[in-house]
């Protein structure tokens, strides 16, 4: 599996999204565009990277390899937990979004905790890419 980097991916979207945009706009839209995807779009894109890269399903550096894959074999018996915070985490939920919504859905708070301490949404932050 190859690795991949999180601001290489970025780099890309960013200048996919900016050729989009001058495209519509009839001009080149420049760095304003570059400074409108990163506060728009990064905290999604970053955390779908790291969703991806704690299932196993992609390998990129900035995560590092101790949590590469960690929800891919282990944590079998909270398969439907795990999903359903995950999906979160891709949609930018915050730790204190995931105890809540566990406590309205009456989740197990131990699983949840388990889940929630193996993502290590905190120490897993990226800085934007500076535009």
């Amino acid at each position: 599996m190859p690795y991949l980097r999180v601001y290489e991916e970025a780099e890309r979207a960013i200048q996919e999204y900016k050729w989009i945009e001058s495209e519509k706009a009839g001009r080149d839209l420049g760095v304003d565009a570059e400074r409108d995807w990163v506060e728009s779009y990064w905290c999604i894109f970053c955390r779908s990277r790291l969703v991806q890269h704690l299932r196993g399903e992609a390998f990129f550096e900035e995560f590092g390899a101790e949590c590469f894959g960690v929800f891919s074999e282990r944590f079998g018996e909270l398969k439907e937990l795990l999903n359903a915070v995950l999906e979160r985490i891709q949609h930018g939920a915050e730790n204190l979004d995931l105890l809540r919504w566990g406590c309205q859905e009456r989740m197990p708070h131990n699983q949840l905790l388990r889940v929630l301490t193996a993502a290590d949404i905190n120490g897993h932050r990226l800085l934007p890419p500076l535009r």
